[in-house]
């Protein structure tokens, strides 16, 4: 990643950490997730790079550098995805993206009585919803809905709501004749069990 400076560290989860950074080839601010290789599981990193290239309609090949980075298409509630590559040690992967705003657990206790007003729970519901039907139309389950997903934007897309972190999606439709996968049952339980 010789063209990202890491700024500092802004988050960090069970499978890796989030940091804020900056492009220096096209002077943007990005979030670069880092994930080091575990023995015996799959890399999320890998899983989430598809579904972004999925909802954007990017093709796995594509260059996403420079001024095609920047042009990407915007699709209303999914960060911009600029591409998913090694880390140069070899000791993991790192998924690099737009950097949003804060996540709806933050904004929440931000408030300063912990209560959102009615009209912004309406608000922010109408636009999850839309979040997750795209995600279906895609074929695809999210398997980790929370607050903590569901990211504001940053400047002129304060106003709107994404859906990230898709490292437990899953495609729930055969991508070859478009059938519902089988239904299976003792299976564990995927994603946050609070939620």
């Amino acid at each position: 990643c010789n063209n990202y400076v890491l700024l500092k560290q802004i988050g960090h989860g069970a499978f890796g950490e989030i940091f804020l950074s900056f492009n220096l080839r096209d002077n943007i601010e990005v979030a670069i997730k880092r994930e080091q290789k575990r023995i015996g599981k799959s890399v999320q990193l890998k899983t989430e790079a598809k579904v972004y290239q999925s909802l954007l309609n990017i093709s796995q090949n594509q260059d996403l550098t420079g001024s095609i980075a920047l042009s990407q298409e915007t699709v209303h509630g999914v960060p911009k995805y600029y591409g998913v590559g090694e880390l140069p040690d070899l000791s993991g992967y790192y998924l690099i993206m737009e950097f949003l705003g804060p996540n709806l657990n933050e904004l929440f206790k931000f408030c300063g009585m912990r209560k959102f007003t009615i009209s912004t729970c309406a608000l922010l519901a109408i636009q999850m919803i839309n979040r997750i039907e795209n995600v279906h139309k895609h074929s695809f389950l999210h398997r980790d809905i929370k607050p903590e997903n569901f990211m504001i934007g940053s400047q002129d897309a304060s106003n709107v709501i994404y859906l990230v972190d898709f490292g437990l999606s899953k495609r729930y439709k055969n991508v070859r004749n478009n059938q519902h996968i089988p239904y299976r049952e003792g299976r564990n339980l995927i994603g946050t069990a609070r939620y």
